[in-house]
């Protein structure tokens, strides 16, 4: 049997600890004000996505390889947002002047039709969407 007071203990310490945890990223809220950097600029909806991803840049990495590390962040730290397994759209330019216009786009699967989640009534089927097909 699992002990309610150790566990609570436990939520407490963690909860009391929380606060003191510190992004090396400040959140900058914009006000209609130009903002200048001098190297690297990220923007994401949650400051530990966007320290994730500056700090890939800080390391020598591409913006690919800090879009990628900021998407795996928002997936933890803003998971309401698309995530892992949605889709997008993107405009890069490569390092060699390249521009490539790339779709990422989710798809369905082959045999998925319209209909497939609906009753005769037109209805959505409670739940069926949880189960693969």
């Amino acid at each position: 049997m699992r002990n309610p007071t150790f566990s609570l203990l436990v939520l407490f310490i963690i909860a009391c600890a929380l606060p003191t945890c510190k992004s090396t990223v400040e959140p900058v809220i914009n006000n209609g004000k130009q903002i200048k950097v001098k190297k690297h600029a990220v923007v994401s909806a949650h400051p530990f996505a966007s320290e994730a991803a500056y700090k890939i840049l800080e390391q020598g990495g591409n913006a690919i390889d800090a879009a990628i590390a900021m998407q795996f962040a928002l997936a933890v730290t803003f998971p309401t947002a698309g995530n892992i397994g949605g889709g997008g759209f993107a405009v890069v330019y490569t390092a060699d002047g390249q521009a490539l216009a790339l779709d990422f786009r989710e798809k369905a699967p082959k045999l998925a039709f319209e209909e497939m989640y609906l009753d005769k009534q037109g209805d959505p089927i409670k739940d069926a969407s949880l189960i693969g097909h």
